[in-house]
Formats: structure tokens, C-alpha cells, sequence
């Protein structure tokens, strides 16, 4: 059991690193878009809503800022992390898991 331990700890840490503070926004916003757009109609609005929230947020980036192709596919990358955690945390409360 240890050795999940340390091999799950492996892996976080390692997404973390890559996320970097940038990243944890992205993830941060994308569960609170949908856990609140989810409660207000319901989780396929709130899927939607975040995911073209995301898309376009990149799009202008990238037309208007410069931002690079690699920073946008970070962000997007950080964006679906979130939507999927988004979505964990979503449905934990009607499995009664918080």
C-alpha cells in the first residue's frame, strides 16, 4: 500500500510542477464555472458553458495578446483538468463522498 502511496504522490507532484501558478487559476475557475452552472440549470450547461468559456478565452488570447500556440494548449490542457475535477466534484455530493 506504500508503494501507491509514494507513486500517487509521484504523479501529483509532477502535475503540479507542469501546471505551474498559471495552470491552478485555469483549474480553480473551471471547477467553480461549472459546480456553479451546473447548480443553476445543470451539469451539461455547466460542461458547455466552461468549455466554451475555455475555447474562446484562448482564441482571444492568442488573436489579441500573442499569446503562443504552446501557452494556449497549456491553458487548454489546465482548463480540462479542471472541467474533469469539476465534474468528480460535482457528482461526489450525490454519492455522498463530501
Amino acid at each position: 500500500m506504500k508503494w501507491l502511496i509514494t507513486k500517487v504522490e509521484v504523479i501529483l507532484s509532477k502535475g503540479m510542477e507542469y501546471a505551474r501558478v498559471d495552470g491552478e487559476i485555469h483549474i480553480i475557475i473551471m471547477i467553480i464555472l461549472l459546480c456553479i452552472f451546473g447548480n443553476l440549470f445543470n451539469i451539461q450547461t455547466g460542461l458547455a458553458v466552461a468549455g466554451i468559456i475555455a475555447i474562446a478565452r484562448e482564441v482571444y488570447n492568442i488573436s489579441c495578446n500573442g499569446e503562443t500556440y504552446k501557452e494556449a494548449l497549456h491553458d487548454l490542457i489546465c482548463d480540462a483538468a479542471g472541467i474533469v475535477l469539476g465534474v468528480i466534484i460535482f457528482y461526489s455530493k450525490y454519492l455522498n463522498l463530501l
